[in-house]
């Protein structure tokens, strides 16, 4: 997770650009992640949050995503969860501002049903078929953008981390290059759901996501991240029986899109990646040992 800071110059720069250029009001001073600029605007009305992804930012392809999804749900006058889309071009979006608070993973908000239960449906919400019955409208549908990420290249990218090596993903290793992660029909996937990406947009009275990776692959996939969080919470996070009672909620609301063990095969395959991501992390011991639950578990089938 990458903690905001305070704008370059560079950045000024290029959100005034993009103020001036889509009529849009600052409401704050803006702000800065490894991969793009941001700041809170108001849009002729509505309140959003510009981005603009840096010159070297690997963001474009899910904002891509993230217009498209918005495009798909105008058409079909539908809720897919994720975030509405007020302005786009190649570089920078202008997406709806939803509340930050009270947050999914704040305990005093939220337990752990009411958040597994809301991150499940959006989750299922962002992958439901336009053609199902929950999503009847006969409209075509167009095809998601290019660019997207397929898992097999992420899977391929973790293979090149020397950590790898390491005795403790002996197992995983063997796992990782046997799983199908596209599977039959790949999806257009967020990539890294989570507790905080997750926000309520009060102006259409839903949940909804924020800030696709913008991959493409098994929408089983999209779950993994739910068995890891709140990153910040590693104890709830590793509660004995908390990874069962997610993996049932997600297999019993959906059957037709991922079975159990795709599930529990995706968690561990996301397990192990995102062990080997921050292996020189502070948070690694923890993960590790989450990891090692998440393997129990799908070995306990």
């Amino acid at each position: 997770m990458t903690a905001p800071a305070p704008l370059e110059p560079a950045g000024e720069q290029q959100l005034r650009r993009y103020r001036e250029l889509w009529a849009l009001t600052a409401r704050d001073a803006g702000f800065q992640t490894n991969s793009a600029w941001l700041q809170r605007v108001e849009a002729g009305g509505p309140h959003g949050v510009l981005k603009i992804a840096k010159p070297d930012s690997d963001e474009r392809p899910g904002m891509a995503l993230l217009a498209w999804w918005a495009e798909q749900a105008l058409t079909h006058e539908a809720t897919l969860g994720a975030a509405r889309v007020l302005r786009r071009d190649a570089d920078a979006l202008v997406m709806s501002q939803a509340q930050e608070a009270p947050a999914l993973g704040d305990p005093r908000a939220f337990d752990d049903g009411e958040a597994f239960a809301i991150l499940v449906q959006t989750v299922l919400a962002l992958h439901q078929p336009l053609g199902s019955p929950a999503n009847s409208d006969p409209s075509p549908t167009k095809p998601p953008p290019t660019g997207l990420v397929p898992l097999t290249a992420v899977r391929e990218h973790v293979f090149g981390i020397k950590a790898v090596e390491n005795a403790c993903f002996e197992r995983w290793r063997a796992f990782a290059q046997s799983l199908d992660v596209m599977g039959a029909s790949p999806l257009p996937l967020h990539g890294d759901i989570h507790h905080g990406n997750v926000l309520w947009d009060s102006e259409i009275e839903a949940w909804v996501l924020i800030d696709p990776k913008g991959l493409l692959g098994h929408p089983a996939y999209d779950f993994a991240n739910l068995f890891f969080n709140p990153m910040d919470q590693p104890d709830r996070v590793g509660q004995p029986g908390r990874m069962e009672r997610l993996v049932a909620l997600i297999e019993a609301q959906g059957a037709g899109l991922v079975s159990r063990q795709e599930v529990l095969d995706f968690a561990y395959l996301y397990g192990g990646m995102s062990l080997l991501w921050g292996w020189h992390e502070t948070w690694a011991p923890q993960r590790l040992r989450q990891f090692r639950q998440v393997e129990a578990l799908r070995q306990s089938g």
